[in-house]
């Protein structure tokens, strides 16, 4: 890939080699989690366990559906399904797709 600078710092200089990333979506505030906590359900849906915390002093393990957003290698979005602070298990990984 090349790379043109419409103002270069003074320490680069043409020809040089480097490694970056590029962002190509963000968001402030989203929920994300890893791509292993994710189940893909036979009707196409995604579903994650949640740990949920039972009546007493005990948890129990909660199957939720969520809808996906922006996903990166790593981790997807959640829009919708879970709330911040929540907690998911990790299942078998299922594998990003590309998102253009």
């Amino acid at each position: 890939m090349e790379l043109v600078l419409d103002q270069p710092p003074q320490e680069v200089k043409g020809g040089m080699s480097g490694i970056g990333e590029i962002a190509t979506d963000s968001k402030q505030n989203a929920i994300a989690i890893s791509h292993e906590c994710l189940k893909r359900r036979s009707d196409g849906q995604y579903e994650i366990i949640k740990e949920s915390k039972a009546g007493g002093s005990g948890q129990s393990q909660v199957p939720v559906t969520v809808e996906l957003g922006i996903r990166t290698e790593d981790e997807v979005e959640i829009v919708s399904g879970i709330e911040p602070g929540e907690r998911c298990l990790k299942n078998d990984p299922v594998p990003a797709e590309n998102s253009t």
